[in-house]
Formats: structure tokens, C-alpha cells, sequence
């Protein structure tokens, strides 16, 4: 960064690091949602399982 003004220099170094803090935000973002839908599909494949297990069990009990 040589020549301009600090005032100038330091500007531009804020703006880089404001831009790299909602580029980071928003990945983590992006992230976050990946993690709960993947997290929630787990979940209704292991109630969706268990829910199959009971059903056998009553199953088994009737028969």
C-alpha cells in the first residue's frame, strides 16, 4: 500500500476487512442452514425408524 494518504490507506484497509467480516458471516450462514437440514432429515429418518420398530413390535404382539 505505498503512497496516499494514511487516512486513505486506513480507509481502504477497514473496507477489506469489513467486506472479509460479511463474507465470513455469511458462509457461516450458509453454513448454519446446511447443518439444520441436514440435521432435521436425520431426525425424520430416525422417528421414521423407530415409529416402523413400534409398529413391528404391535405387530408382533397381535399375531
Amino acid at each position: 500500500m505505498a503512497g496516499g494518504a494514511p487516512g486513505d490507506r486506513i480507509a481502504k484497509q477497514a473496507d477489506l476487512v469489513k467486506t472479509g467480516i460479511e463474507q465470513a458471516a455469511q458462509s457461516m450462514r450458509e453454513m448454519s442452514e446446511a447443518i439444520q437440514k441436514s440435521q432435521a432429515e436425520a431426525f425424520e429418518i430416525l422417528k421414521r425408524r423407530m415409529d416402523e420398530g413400534v409398529d413391528e413390535i404391535k405387530d408382533f404382539k397381535a399375531a
